[in-house]
């Protein structure tokens, strides 16, 4: 599924970022340490929801039984274009409703 020097690597990503969002905050009185908390924040929630939309996918895949590796080998093209595309437009305006306190 997800490699975990992937995960390691985002991880590490975010705790860097956070902790110079931290420093900066700690450093400086202004509204430069404000503006990067809240990109901080933005940055955190959307790879959170692209996350989220990837395992929902696979999930959903695996409930279904649906085999990749049989189906990209007899589809034609265009049906697999068509098929991944307005699956994952789907999942992502459902996280983007969900993230937007829509729902």
């Amino acid at each position: 599924m997800i490699k975990k020097a992937f995960l390691i690597f985002i991880g590490l990503a975010l705790l860097v970022l956070v902790y110079g969002a931290m420093m900066l905050v700690a450093n400086d009185n202004g509204l430069l340490g404000a503006m990067l908390i809240g990109e901080t924040k933005t940055a955190v929630r959307s790879l959170v929801s692209l996350l989220g939309v990837f395992i929902v996918l696979r999930f959903l895949d695996y409930l279904m039984g649906f085999h990749f590796k049989e189906w990209l080998r007899d589809a034609p093209d265009h049906v697999k274009g068509n098929y991944f595309a307005y699956r994952f437009l789907g999942v992502c305006l459902l996280f983007g409703l969900f993230a937007a306190g829509s729902i």
